[in-house]
């Protein structure tokens, strides 16, 4: 099987989308007054806020122990992901970290590399309490809708 996406970085995702979703896009992840810019400088401006480390760190911080594992098996290679990892995946193709092709789990190289340099004891530290608020932010939203 020949692997599509090996190598891919972050920008070329986020070049997929047109210019109103990247307006969209870039509203949501903060950046604001960005909408008169031209389609190319917006992508870089959502890929830089996207791979700054600081963005980075709180936003895998809500990652529980299961899904920062599959997040790492898909580092530098194609991950068969299982049922049970399904959801994880898509959360993180969602997130645009990551793309999943079929039952294949890639992260993208730059997002990797970045990832490396958040990982540590901080992190940890402040994951296992921030994903814990998320678990239970989660199950009210289910519980009471």
């Amino acid at each position: 099987m020949e692997v599509v996406y090996k190598g891919m970085l972050l920008k070329e995702k986020i070049k997929l989308y047109n210019k109103e979703d990247l307006k969209s896009f870039a509203y949501n992840i903060g950046l604001t007054k960005r909408s008169r810019l031209r389609k190319d400088a917006l992508i870089d401006a959502i890929v830089e806020r996207l791979l700054d480390p600081d963005v980075l760190f709180y936003r895998m911080s809500i990652f529980d122990n299961k899904a920062i594992q599959l997040f790492e098996k898909g580092i530098g290679e194609y991950y068969t992901y299982t049922e049970d990892e399904c959801d994880d995946a898509y959360v993180f193709n969602e997130m645009d970290f990551a793309t999943v092709d079929g039952e294949l789990f890639y992260i993208f190289d730059d997002v990797a590399e970045i990832w490396k340099k958040i990982k540590d004891k901080k992190f940890e530290s402040y994951r296992k309490r921030a994903s814990w608020v998320w678990k239970c932010l989660y199950w009210t939203e289910a519980m009471y809708g």
